[in-house]
């Protein structure tokens, strides 16, 4: 595992390997599409999760940079799930399957395709409050955290 701190960020830049893929976590503040672009630019996708093994791994390195690391406990963190296209239909930007999903049970329940102030909620973080389950919510929100898979 690799670890750079970065001045202004709220937890260390990482990169780590799992099961043949190499994963960059980036701890800049992005919308869903900026976090897309910053991940194509490192030559990669936001990360597709398609095992429990992958999620759970993605887990435990997150609350390790969480815990190891002082980052910020309110982090959310992009991944390359999104129901864009059509509305409760939710696909990996990578083109994949979906064949894994571990949405957080609620209260509320997820997905619900709302975000906060009713805002419509079309893409998927991990997020730290329900345990690094995943929530859908309003892709234009500004600090998110970016999950990259790499080629």
């Amino acid at each position: 595992m690799e670890w750079r701190w970065h001045p202004n960020m709220r937890c260390p830049e990482t990169v780590v390997n799992f099961n043949g893929s190499t994963y960059k976590l980036n701890c800049g503040e992005f919308e869903f599409n900026q976090a897309e672009a910053f991940c194509k630019n490192q030559g990669g996708n936001l990360v597709t999760i398609e095992t429990e093994e992958e999620n759970n791994f993605l887990k435990n390195i997150l609350t390790l940079m969480r815990n190891a690391g002082g980052a910020s406990e309110n982090l959310w963190w992009w991944i390359g799930l999104t129901d864009i296209k059509t509305d409760g239909s939710f696909e990996w930007i990578s083109g994949q399957s979906v064949t894994y999903t571990d949405w957080y049970q609620g209260p509320p329940p997820e997905p619900n395709g709302v975000a906060w102030n009713n805002a419509k909620a079309d893409c998927v973080v991990m997020r730290h409050t329900y345990g690094f389950t995943w929530s859908d919510e309003y892709c234009r929100y500004y600090d998110v955290q970016a999950i990259c898979e790499l080629w």
